[in-house]
């Protein structure tokens, strides 16, 4: 057992990040694992790294990546918890980055099968999902896959609607799942987790999505990789396509963002507190800082109050 668990952490794992704490606590971890030996602290020191995956895809040499894999060069599982820095509106942080690094993102790190998967609204963990898709496409051995930990507004955002679109018209998406669980201390979002592999081309590979709610009670649907292109925004979140079509809001029964508050920086998922925060009384006249309601863009009457 200790002979096998150490060939699995010498001939199996990569990983890195920008932290070298973590690194180096990630390396002492798996050196005690393998209790101690040698030639695994020296395999480590090479496959365990402090970089930056966006800018460095050459990270790992081939002939590291042959050895573990049978002569491929991607990963047969990517998992990971990609970190969630805004680009966009008040909260963004794109000033701490230069502008060739950004450009860089945009240019090599931005479509998937050829289509625009991140436009508008950039998160940095969306270059990641991008980056992830490209690694297990290297592998050409059968079915390698990608989960990683996201933000909920994955699942519904407006915003990432190119996303969830890229990966579903692939038929890569395999399943996603919401927890409703606070496991980020502070976050003003939720938690889900999303599972995706290669291009499915043959009608042999499966023709459907796991959508789960981890709640009270698990709830899980089963819907085809078209069905769920055809919601709107090609919405992930977890009940049948049926009942979120039938849910949908007609302009008869709804009424514009703008005749029932101003927002003055957007329109988020956040906690109730948070989304009444942004909101002021409308003003006589509309402001110049008035702002479509990011996700929906039309609410009911019922769904918002003035804040008092």
């Amino acid at each position: 057992l200790c002979l096998a668990r150490r060939l699995i952490i010498e001939r199996c794992l990569f990983a890195c990040d920008i932290d070298k704490e973590a690194i180096y606590i990630c390396r002492l971890a798996l050196l005690s694992m393998a209790e101690g030996n040698l030639n695994t602290a020296e395999i480590l020191e090479k496959r365990i790294l402090v970089a930056d995956p966006l800018i460095d895809e050459g990270l790992w040499s081939e002939q590291s990546l042959s050895q573990s894999n049978h002569g491929g060069k991607g990963f047969d599982l990517i998992v990971g918890n990609p970190p969630y820095i805004s680009m966009y509106g008040r909260g963004s942080q794109a000033h701490f980055f230069s502008s060739s690094y950004l450009k860089h993102l945009s240019t090599e790190h931005s479509t998937i099968d050829d289509e625009l998967v991140i436009s508008g609204r950039v998160n940095l963990f969306l270059s990641f999902m991008v980056l992830a898709t490209r690694f297990i496409d290297a592998n050409h051995q059968d079915y390698p896959l990608v989960a990683l930990v996201l933000p909920d507004t994955m699942i519904t955002n407006e915003a990432y609607a190119p996303m969830r679109f890229g990966l579903s018209k692939g038929r890569r998406l395999l399943e996603v799942q919401k927890h409703n669980a606070d496991l980020f201390e502070g976050a003003n979002v939720g938690i889900s987790v999303v599972f995706w592999g290669c291009k499915q081309i043959k009608d042999t590979h499966p023709q459907t999505v796991r959508l789960v709610e981890f709640s009270d009670d698990q709830k899980l649907f089963i819907e085809t990789h078209a069905s769920i292109r055809s919601r709107q925004y090609c919405s992930w979140l977890p009940c049948s396509t049926t009942t979120l079509m039938a849910a949908i809001m007609d302009d008869a029964s709804s009424v514009p963002l703008e005749q029932v508050a101003e927002v003055k920086d957007g329109f988020n998922t956040g906690s109730a507190d948070r989304r009444q925060s942004l909101l002021v009384r409308t003003p006589n006249e509309f402001s110049i800082h008035m702002r479509l309601c990011l996700e929906g863009k039309w609410i009911t009457p019922h769904k918002i109050r003035h804040r008092q």
